[in-house]
Protein backbone atom coordinates (compact mmCIF):
# COMPACT_ATOMS: atom_id res chain seq x y z
CA UNK A 1 0.00 0.00 0.00
CA UNK A 2 0.70 3.31 -0.12
CA UNK A 3 3.46 5.32 2.37
CA UNK A 4 1.72 8.47 3.77
CA UNK A 5 3.55 11.49 5.45
CA UNK A 6 0.89 13.64 7.73
CA UNK A 7 2.06 17.47 8.43
CA UNK A 8 -0.90 19.14 10.16
CA UNK A 9 -0.68 23.06 11.16
CA UNK A 10 -2.51 25.19 12.71
CA UNK A 11 -1.48 28.45 13.79
CA UNK A 12 -1.63 32.38 12.98
CA UNK A 13 -0.96 33.99 9.69
CA UNK A 14 -1.52 37.17 7.96
CA UNK A 15 -3.53 35.34 5.14
CA UNK A 16 -7.10 36.70 3.97
CA UNK A 17 -10.12 34.56 4.85
CA UNK A 18 -10.66 31.95 2.29
CA UNK A 19 -12.73 28.65 2.42
CA UNK A 20 -11.54 24.98 2.51
CA UNK A 21 -9.77 24.19 -0.67
CA UNK A 22 -7.45 21.47 -1.53
CA UNK A 23 -4.55 21.44 -3.85
CA UNK A 24 -2.33 18.98 -5.99
CA UNK A 25 1.12 20.25 -5.88
CA UNK A 26 2.28 17.00 -7.53
CA UNK A 27 -0.51 14.93 -9.13
CA UNK A 28 0.02 10.66 -8.71
CA UNK A 29 0.23 8.21 -9.86
CA UNK A 30 3.68 7.62 -7.78
CA UNK A 31 4.35 10.26 -5.44
CA UNK A 32 1.98 12.76 -4.90
CA UNK A 33 1.59 16.50 -2.67
CA UNK A 34 -1.87 17.70 -1.42
CA UNK A 35 -3.04 20.14 0.96
CA UNK A 36 -5.93 21.24 2.39
CA UNK A 37 -5.65 24.70 3.89
CA UNK A 38 -8.66 26.61 5.53
CA UNK A 39 -8.07 30.32 6.56
CA UNK A 40 -10.64 31.46 8.80
CA UNK A 41 -10.37 34.86 11.15
CA UNK A 42 -14.29 35.36 12.39
CA UNK A 43 -14.74 32.29 13.71
CA UNK A 44 -13.23 30.70 17.02
CA UNK A 45 -12.22 26.51 16.01
CA UNK A 46 -13.16 26.63 12.34
CA UNK A 47 -10.15 26.16 11.30
CA UNK A 48 -10.67 22.07 12.69
CA UNK A 49 -10.39 19.13 10.12
CA UNK A 50 -11.86 15.91 11.41
CA UNK A 51 -10.07 13.75 9.25
CA UNK A 52 -8.09 13.13 5.70
CA UNK A 53 -10.34 11.77 3.72
CA UNK A 54 -10.91 15.43 1.20
CA UNK A 55 -6.94 14.57 0.85
CA UNK A 56 -7.90 10.93 -0.40
CA UNK A 57 -10.66 11.44 -2.35
CA UNK A 58 -7.95 13.48 -4.87
CA UNK A 59 -6.00 10.52 -5.53
CA UNK A 60 -6.47 9.31 -8.85
CA UNK A 61 -6.51 5.15 -8.93
CA UNK A 62 -3.24 3.50 -10.63
CA UNK A 63 -2.14 0.42 -12.70
CA UNK A 64 1.47 -0.83 -12.28
CA UNK A 65 3.87 -0.16 -14.64
CA UNK A 66 7.31 -1.91 -15.70
CA UNK A 67 10.11 0.09 -13.56
CA UNK A 68 11.43 -0.20 -10.42
CA UNK A 69 12.16 2.55 -7.39
CA UNK A 70 13.02 2.33 -3.66
CA UNK A 71 10.06 4.40 -1.81
CA UNK A 72 10.37 5.55 1.11
CA UNK A 73 9.10 8.54 3.47
CA UNK A 74 11.05 9.45 6.44
CA UNK A 75 12.49 11.55 8.78
CA UNK A 76 14.76 9.31 9.72
CA UNK A 77 16.48 8.25 6.86
CA UNK A 78 16.13 5.61 3.94
CA UNK A 79 18.59 3.19 4.35
CA UNK A 80 16.32 0.03 4.40
CA UNK A 81 13.88 1.56 1.73
CA UNK A 82 11.92 -1.15 0.14
CA UNK A 83 11.53 -1.50 -3.66
CA UNK A 84 8.16 -1.33 -5.47
CA UNK A 85 6.97 -1.13 -9.21
CA UNK A 86 6.01 1.86 -10.60
CA UNK A 87 2.77 3.03 -11.29
CA UNK A 88 2.63 2.83 -15.48
CA UNK A 89 3.59 6.22 -16.91
CA UNK A 90 6.25 6.91 -13.91
CA UNK A 91 9.42 6.09 -15.44
CA UNK A 92 12.02 7.96 -13.08
CA UNK A 93 13.21 7.68 -9.36
CA UNK A 94 13.37 10.55 -7.10
CA UNK A 95 15.43 10.73 -4.16
CA UNK A 96 15.13 13.95 -2.00
CA UNK A 97 14.64 16.36 0.86
CA UNK A 98 11.62 18.20 1.42
CA UNK A 99 12.39 20.57 4.49
CA UNK A 100 9.07 21.96 5.89
CA UNK A 101 9.09 24.94 8.22
CA UNK A 102 6.79 27.09 10.03
CA UNK A 103 3.49 27.06 12.36
CA UNK A 104 5.73 24.98 14.79
CA UNK A 105 6.74 22.64 12.05
CA UNK A 106 10.43 21.92 11.30
CA UNK A 107 11.20 18.66 9.45
CA UNK A 108 13.26 17.59 6.99
CA UNK A 109 11.38 14.49 5.10
CA UNK A 110 13.62 12.13 2.88
CA UNK A 111 11.62 11.38 0.14
CA UNK A 112 12.10 8.02 -2.49
CA UNK A 113 9.74 7.23 -4.78
CA UNK A 114 8.02 6.82 -8.57
CA UNK A 115 7.87 10.38 -10.58
CA UNK A 116 6.87 11.05 -14.76
CA UNK A 117 9.50 13.42 -14.74
CA UNK A 118 13.36 13.47 -13.83
CA UNK A 119 15.35 15.39 -12.16
CA UNK A 120 14.51 17.08 -8.71
CA UNK A 121 11.00 19.11 -9.02
CA UNK A 122 9.08 16.78 -7.12
CA UNK A 123 7.22 20.58 -5.88
CA UNK A 124 6.68 22.12 -9.18
CA UNK A 125 8.70 25.44 -7.71
CA UNK A 126 6.11 25.58 -4.90
CA UNK A 127 8.10 27.43 -2.00
CA UNK A 128 4.98 27.91 0.30
CA UNK A 129 1.59 25.56 1.15
CA UNK A 130 -0.16 27.46 3.62
CA UNK A 131 1.85 29.37 6.31
CA UNK A 132 4.01 25.98 5.36
CA UNK A 133 7.61 26.97 3.66
CA UNK A 134 8.95 23.97 1.29
CA UNK A 135 12.09 23.58 -0.02
CA UNK A 136 13.33 20.78 -2.34
CA UNK A 137 16.91 19.19 -2.20
CA UNK A 138 17.65 16.66 -4.62
CA UNK A 139 20.17 14.58 -2.63
CA UNK A 140 23.41 11.79 -2.78
CA UNK A 141 24.87 9.67 0.03
CA UNK A 142 26.72 11.33 2.40
CA UNK A 143 25.26 14.93 2.06
CA UNK A 144 23.53 16.41 5.47
CA UNK A 145 21.64 19.27 6.28
CA UNK A 146 22.10 22.15 8.90
CA UNK A 147 19.00 22.79 11.22
CA UNK A 148 18.32 25.79 12.28
CA UNK A 149 14.74 27.36 14.08
CA UNK A 150 12.60 31.03 13.97
CA UNK A 151 9.98 31.80 16.18
CA UNK A 152 6.24 32.55 14.45
CA UNK A 153 4.29 35.30 15.40
CA UNK A 154 0.56 35.07 16.54
CA UNK A 155 -1.66 36.85 13.89
CA UNK A 156 -4.67 34.84 13.05
CA UNK A 157 -6.09 31.28 12.84
CA UNK A 158 -5.37 28.99 9.81
CA UNK A 159 -4.68 25.50 9.25
CA UNK A 160 -2.85 23.58 7.20
CA UNK A 161 -2.63 19.84 6.17
CA UNK A 162 -0.01 18.74 4.03
CA UNK A 163 0.02 15.12 2.99
CA UNK A 164 2.69 13.56 0.67
CA UNK A 165 1.81 10.21 -0.76
CA UNK A 166 4.04 7.33 -2.08
CA UNK A 167 3.03 4.23 -3.96
CA UNK A 168 -0.57 2.98 -5.29
CA UNK A 169 -3.61 3.85 -3.65
CA UNK A 170 -5.46 1.55 -1.81
CA UNK A 171 -9.02 1.39 -2.90
CA UNK A 172 -10.07 0.96 0.54
CA UNK A 173 -8.23 4.02 1.74
CA UNK A 174 -11.12 5.87 3.77
CA UNK A 175 -10.99 3.18 6.75
CA UNK A 176 -7.00 3.30 6.90
CA UNK A 177 -7.06 7.22 6.70
CA UNK A 178 -5.17 8.56 9.77
CA UNK A 179 -7.53 11.21 11.84
CA UNK A 180 -6.62 14.65 12.54
CA UNK A 181 -7.35 15.88 16.30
Amino acid sequence: GPHVNLVVSKGCTPEADHEARVTQHRAGPGLSIVSYTHVCRNKDLCNNVPNTFPLWDSLPPTVPGSVRCPVCLSTEGCASATELTCPAGDTHCYNGILLIRGGGIFTNLRVQGCTSQAGCNLLNNIEKIGALTVREYCIHEGESLVRETRPCPALQPWGTVTLVKVGHPNTSHQSQCPRVI
